[in-house]
């Protein structure tokens, strides 16, 4: 891809295998036959309509449910519950611990690991100042914009050694002009870090913004992975005419998925 590392070349990190997923025997399956790879240091996004599954498959990554058939693994070794080595980014603010600072809750996973005093401090500092709210530190959730909670949500995922980044639409909630920064400063971070990230949406610009691929899901119940779309362009990316092709190209995919037809004006290589 241009300006962005050679994905293809790069082993898988995580593989979702024949994944079908029911809240109960008696109803059909939320989604059916989901397989997956994801390159380690790679940016994917899950696209698709409400409802077709994508944040269950996030979920089913992070370990707070398990496939009904099928299996998902992180390196090799089966998902089974929730671990260090996958860090998760909501949309709400929920997970914020209200009675704490801006850095005790960024220090916050790494106390729970047992780290000592000196080295939490140290990298929750490092990671404030990367996602821009080392000013803002000592203050508490309640005094903080809702574009700065996110900031310290990120720096939470990112203060770990976490392998991966599970992000579930976690700028739904945002005007469009926060959003809009955040995006641009996500994927600021993304390429110094380098981290593997699962970022779940239904904004298919947020998508080009973001996506080193796009995996476009169907429309549910027994939703699939209709498509995946690579995006070819360099960062930082901004509105041009490649752009709104990408655009163009997901909006036809998009359509055609939530009519769980083929897409019609060309194939789509994973």
């Amino acid at each position: 891809m241009t300006g962005q590392p050679d994905v293809q070349t790069v082993p898988p990190l995580l593989e979702v295998s024949g994944v079908s997923y029911s809240y109960k025997p008696s109803l059909p399956p939320v989604m059916e036959g989901i397989d997956l790879s994801i390159r380690s240091g790679e940016f994917f996004v899950l696209l698709g309509p409400s409802g077709c599954g994508k944040t269950t498959i996030l979920n089913q990554v992070a370990g707070f449910e398990k496939p009904t058939t099928g299996t998902i693994s992180l390196k090799g070794e089966k998902i089974t519950g929730p671990a260090p080595d996958r860090a998760v980014v909501f949309q709400g603010h929920e997970s914020l611990l209200g009675w704490l600072t801006v850095r005790q809750n960024v220090e916050f996973p790494l106390k729970v690991a047992g780290v000592g005093t000196g080295e939490r401090r140290a990298r929750a500092q490092k990671v404030l100042e990367l996602v821009e709210l080392a000013p803002q530190a000592d203050k508490f959730p309640h005094e903080l914009s809702g574009g700065m909670k996110q900031r310290v949500q990120i720096a939470r995922g990112l203060v770990t050694d976490s392998r991966m980044i599970l992000m579930d639409e976690p700028f739904g909630a945002l005007d469009a002009q926060t959003r809009g920064t955040l995006q641009a400063e996500l994927s600021d971070i993304w390429e110094r870090e380098r981290r593997t990230v699962l970022f779940i949406t239904h904004d298919i610009a947020e998508a080009v913004i973001l996506a080193d691929r796009v995996g476009v899901m169907s429309s549910g119940p027994r939703a699939y992975l209709h498509s995946i779309v690579p995006i070819d362009l360099p960062r930082p990316r901004r509105r041009t005419a490649e752009f709104n092709e990408y655009i163009d190209l997901l909006e036809a995919t998009v359509s055609a998925a939530k009519a769980r037809r083929p897409l019609e004006t060309g194939t789509v290589a994973a």
